[in-house]
């Protein structure tokens, strides 16, 4: 039931976010399945979007997570709206933007957002 948990807390599909409320309602969670967390972490938790930017400089290449799944990954100059039949979030020029957007998206929305900076290797 912990890996159920871990792996569909943040799901986009609602079933799974009330099986995982429904989890953390059951005896001995904080004992058993989460014991890392408490109460107040896992409402925090709920709110919280992580946006990776992963960035390959010598291949010129960008990858954009939100909470692990891919938003746009390709060339520094493919980060448009529309490349890739990317539209869902509005206009953009540039990773920056992209990045704005889909922050902007997720803060209206009450959430709080994180947005983090690693390098990667494009392979």
């Amino acid at each position: 039931m912990r890996k159920i948990y871990i792996e569909r807390r943040k799901h986009k599909h609602p079933d799974w976010q009330v099986f995982c409320d429904w989890i953390e309602t059951l005896p001995y969670f904080n004992i058993l399945i989460m014991p890392e967390i408490n109460k107040d972490t896992v409402e925090l938790k709920k709110n919280t979007i992580e946006i990776k930017i992963l960035i390959d400089k010598p291949s010129q290449m960008a990858k954009i997570t939100c909470d692990g799944k891919c938003i746009m990954e390709g060339n520094f100059w493919d980060f448009y709206s529309g490349c890739h039949g990317i539209i869902e979030w509005g206009d953009f020029n540039s990773m920056e933007e992209l990045i704005e957007n889909i922050a902007k998206k997720y803060k209206n929305d009450g959430y709080i957002v994180s947005i983090i900076r690693e390098s990667y290797k494009y392979e």
